[in-house]
This record gives structure tokens, C-alpha cells and sequence, in this order.
């Protein structure tokens, strides 16, 4: 999806969040599950209709996770 996303300036947020839930689906399952994560979203927008640069989101999330909770030694929620 990262791949296929990447070939296009604009994606939807639809197409963003599902790229989302995948990566963190991965970063929790390789960290053990130390974490837990929701991602929750207006139900008035329309996903489909909003158009995002691919990887607006990613990066911020991995930051947080690497930096912000990988460091603490309980598990957080």
C-alpha cells in the first residue's frame, strides 16, 4: 500500500488511514504489544471524498511510538 500510495500526490484519507492501521497492526505486534492504539475519525467526513499527500500521518505516528512510548517499560493503553 506505502508503494502504491507513494505513485500519487494526492490519495483519500480513506486509502491514508487504512495504510494507518496497518503499520500500527505491525509496529504493535513487533513490539510484543505493548501498545494499544484507536484511531477514531468524525463519522460527518466523508474518507473517501478528502484527499491527503500519501504518508501525512505515518511519520508522526512512528515518532511517537519510537520515541515516546518504546522508551517506557509498562505497557501503555
Amino acid at each position: 500500500m506505502i508503494l502504491q500510495n507513494s505513485q500519487s500526490i494526492l490519495i483519500s484519507l480513506e486509502s491514508e488511514l487504512d495504510t494507518l492501521e496497518l503499520y500500527l497492526e505491525i509496529e504493535s505486534l513487533r513490539f510484543d504489544f505493548r501498545f494499544e492504539y484507536q484511531i477514531d475519525i468524525s463519522p460527518d467526513l466523508e474518507k473517501s471524498m478528502i484527499k491527503v499527500p500519501p504518508l501525512i500521518i505515518q511519520p508522526f505516528v512512528e515518532n511517537a511510538i519510537w520515541h515516546g512510548l518504546m522508551p517506557k517499560k509498562e505497557r501503555e493503553v
